[in-house]
């Protein structure tokens, strides 16, 4: 049973909950869609076609090399293509990791949900903070899929 007033920490400490599991999703999902799409086919051979992954490679390797990574950390992510054929063997061995946290999250924003959607039988009291977490859940639950 839930306290019929919470404070600011515990709002702010819910909202996290919900940011922790959307890019948990989004983390996974984006892995998914990246091993997919280049183990499509057709896709290896427009790369070779097209020279290969060697000047990705290259790029990437001379962020890290000059640790520019560092200097501008939201590029930083493309120094995980600085070995292509590495970076796939991660996502594929770390695909089951994911696919469990993925529902972790799942559960939690299902949790989430159930504890502060509208509605749902006999009138319960409410704060003044569940509308607005209800609107989060709902604006990240459009967000969060691509």
């Amino acid at each position: 049973s839930r306290e019929g007033i919470y404070g600011e920490m515990d709002v702010e400490g819910i909202l996290n909950d919900i940011q922790i599991a959307h890019i948990c999703l989004s983390a996974a999902r984006a892995a998914k869609f990246i091993l997919s799409l280049l183990r499509w086919p057709g896709v290896v051979e427009a790369i070779n076609e097209a020279g290969g992954w060697r000047p990705v490679e290259s790029l990437a390797g001379k962020l890290e090399r000059f640790q520019l990574d560092r200097d501008f950390p939201d590029e930083a992510h493309f120094v995980q293509l600085s070995n292509i054929e590495l970076f796939l063997i991660r996502l594929e061995n770390d695909r089951e990791d994911m696919l469990n946290v993925a529902r972790a999250s799942q559960k939690v924003l299902q949790a989430m949900w159930k504890r502060f959607k509208r509605g749902g039988g006999r009138i319960k009291r409410r704060h003044t903070y569940d509308a607005m977490i209800r609107q989060v859940l709902l604006d990240d639950s459009k967000t969060a899929v691509f």
